[in-house]
């Protein structure tokens, strides 16, 4: 079913992540797509593409891929994921790394326009090393059982607080 909506839909970037079952759009500010992997031990993304190919086409893959959520999850769950990511950014061969640490910090409900979700909160903290550069990234994600992520927020670029104050961007289901 999510391979049939690969390459019906996004079929350009569908051959280069064989393993993939569904892309979703990662941020409301921007039209890349997260490709993914589910399985019955994780939620992995496995890379990041542009909805369209073309001169400025946006297609990199993570090695390996990053671990999102590990299943079973539980209140206690924390791991880390060391990547690098390739490809093409905007049409640019590029290169970097990123060190993704997700830890689950607490349980409660999420309330949402589709009704209350009991939820586990996963704090995530992503550090992006472009060259000398390194940039990081904070978010928490609200995981249901039977539903995936039902909210999501994340920091402005080189937050330094774990429990951030100002959102790039908050979304919720």
């Amino acid at each position: 079913k999510y391979r049939h909506y690969l390459e019906t839909f996004q079929k350009w970037f569908a051959k280069h992540y064989p393993d993939a079952t569904y892309a979703v759009q990662l941020t409301k500010g921007s039209p890349l797509l997260g490709v993914f992997r589910l399985s019955a031990k994780s939620l992995d993304l496995l890379g990041v593409a542009s909805p369209q190919d073309g001169l400025f086409a946006t297609r990199v893959s993570y090695d390996p891929p990053v671990s999102m959520l590990q299943f079973p999850l539980t209140a206690t769950s924390a791991w880390t994921t060391k990547t690098t990511v390739t490809g093409l950014l905007d049409g640019v061969i590029t290169a970097w790394s990123e060190t993704v640490e997700l830890t689950a910090v607490g349980a409660g409900n999420l309330v949402t326009p589709l009704g209350a979700f009991p939820v586990l909160a996963v704090r995530g903290r992503v550090e992006k090393k472009l060259g000398i550069f390194t940039t990081t990234y904070r978010s928490y994600a609200f995981a249901a059982e039977c539903y995936g992520v039902v909210g999501k927020v994340d920091s402005k670029a080189n937050e330094t607080e774990p429990e951030f104050s100002q959102a790039a961007e908050a979304r919720r289901v």
